[in-house]
């Protein structure tokens, strides 16, 4: 192809790209004239990363489902809660804005990321067009408006591209990569179903299997949401504690009956070895004698009584939130 022919080929792509560069620099013009950003930006200058912030309050503060009634998966929390700096979320989900500065490192961190995943994919399917599609891609109003709300569609996105893009060929990571995009946001679900037109039955069956898998794992993650942290005591030396939530969390409040029996069975006793009804002093006491066997002392309560151990350093867990 000669090069006449390659840049009238070329002509629509960088049209359009410098129309994307364009709405991108009158958007920063129309910002520095009116102090607020346009359609379609939220015009609440002080909300800025706060779907970013409001989630990633919960998930560093108890009631995530049965005080905030959430509908999102458990993934967005224990990601969130890894990415997080948990002394800023004491007071406010605004405060932590201020403060959490991990939090506002990983939202232009997972930006940067997109684009250059981004412009991999275009540069594997066209190498000629890489370039002005990717700046279209990045500088879009589309994605700055996902940057400027701090939404989680930025952390599902490289997943995504991994899972139904050329990136990557191996087919166990395009199903891992599409459970995790299904629990960020399960709406894109729809992207997998497609894979039943396509009559590609076993790559549907191991990512919904992976998608249930990732689920129940995140699940068991953010219920029980246990912090290892060394303390220690003056009598037993070294122990675990884990912090925030107790198996309570797991269940939210509209759960069947046999499931309701099971979060309070977790409260059944003070210490493994004295019940505080019938039904839940054989629980207790399996529990107690395995962990004897094991040198654990558990505590399903919020505060764990210490008990005088051996000199050397006893691990010690306790379940629950700790005051």
């Amino acid at each position: 192809m000669t090069p006449a022919a390659r840049f009238f080929r070329l002509l629509p792509e960088m049209t359009l790209a410098f129309a994307v560069l364009a709405s991108a620099v009158c958007t920063v013009l129309f910002f520095r004239l009116t102090g607020y950003l346009p359609q379609p930006f939220v015009f609440d200058t002080n909300d800025t990363f706060m779907d970013w912030f409001n989630t990633a309050y919960w998930a560093n503060n108890q009631g995530i489902y049965d005080v905030w009634r959430s509908i999102y998966p458990p993934l967005s929390f224990a990601f969130l809660d890894m990415f997080s700096l948990q002394g800023c979320y004491l007071q406010s989900p605004f405060h932590a804005r201020d403060c959490d500065w991990l939090a506002r490192a990983t939202i232009m961190g997972c930006y940067v990321l997109n684009v250059v995943l981004a412009w991999r994919c275009f540069h594997r399917m066209d190498q000629h067009t890489a370039t002005m599609r990717g700046l279209a891609f990045g500088l879009g109003l589309p994605l700055l408006f996902t940057l400027e709300r701090g939404n989680l569609i930025l952390v599902a996105l490289p997943f995504f591209m991994i899972a139904h893009g050329p990136l990557i060929r191996s087919g166990p990571w395009r199903w891992l990569s599409a459970a995790v995009t299904i629990n960020f946001k399960p709406y894109l679900v729809m992207p997998v179903l497609a894979l039943a037109v396509q009559r590609d039955w076993r790559r549907l069956e191991l990512a919904g299997i992976a998608t249930i898998a990732l689920y129940l794992v995140t699940l068991a993650l953010v219920g029980a949401a246990v912090r290892w942290n060394w303390h220690p005591t003056p009598r037993t030396g070294w122990y675990f504690r884990a912090r925030k939530y107790g198996m309570k969390s797991i269940i939210p409040p509209a759960t069947p009956r046999f499931l309701r029996s099971a979060r309070r069975r977790f409260r059944c006793c003070n210490s493994c070895r004295r019940g505080l009804s019938r039904r839940s002093n054989g629980w207790c006491r399996w529990r107690s004698a395995a962990h004897r066997r094991l040198r654990w002392q558990p505590s399903p309560q919020a505060a764990c009584n210490p008990r005088p151990y051996r000199r050397h350093a006893c691990p010690r867990l306790c379940w629950g939130p700790i005051s």
